[in-house]
């Protein structure tokens, strides 16, 4: 029972920095949303500071399931949480807990995974508006559909390259 106590012990502290994760990802949407740079550099250097503590914290889970024997993937871990429960006694919570904690962890790092790649997502069609932008200004030709105003007031979409300003 002393290596499952370990290894609840090891995911408690995991989901303590996932949640931390998840709210740096929070504050760096704000960060995207409100164009906020300063908050945008602050919130990816917590991100670069949580995730070597998220990777040691995967590899000691890993090395805690191949000392049980088992393969560090979710058939290994499932086995576990069942060895942990075929051992349990009456009144003993351990197993369950493995279960709900490893069940909250898996959910946050889902939430973690969707909101890192919404706030790329966002950050890319940023970088895309930016880069037109400029090169509008600096008279470049600017690739893909671009929506001009026509002589009469109205949006006209246009296709293609095309160089709108000469300097």
């Amino acid at each position: 029972m002393q290596a499952y106590a370990q290894f609840l012990q090891l995911m408690q502290r995991e989901a303590a920095d996932v949640a931390l994760l998840l709210q740096t990802l929070d504050r760096e949407t704000a960060a995207i949303a409100s164009g906020d740079g300063q908050a945008l550099e602050a919130a990816a250097a917590a991100k670069q500071e949580l995730l070597p503590r998220l990777e040691q914290a995967a590899s000691e889970r890993a090395a805690l399931l191949a000392a049980a024997g088992h393969t560090p993937n979710r058939e290994g871990l499932e086995a576990y949480f069942a060895a942990a429960t075929a051992t349990a006694t009456a009144g003993d919570e351990l197993a369950g807990n493995l279960n709900t904690t490893w069940a909250a962890l898996r959910e946050q790092l889902e939430a973690c995974q969707n909101k890192n790649m919404a706030n790329g997502q966002a950050l890319e069609g940023s970088r895309r508006q930016t880069e037109q932008a400029l090169s509008l200004l600096l008279g470049q030709k600017v690739q893909g559909d671009t929506t001009l105003y026509g002589s009469d007031g109205g949006t006209v979409k246009t296709r293609g390259n095309h160089s709108y300003a000469k300097v």
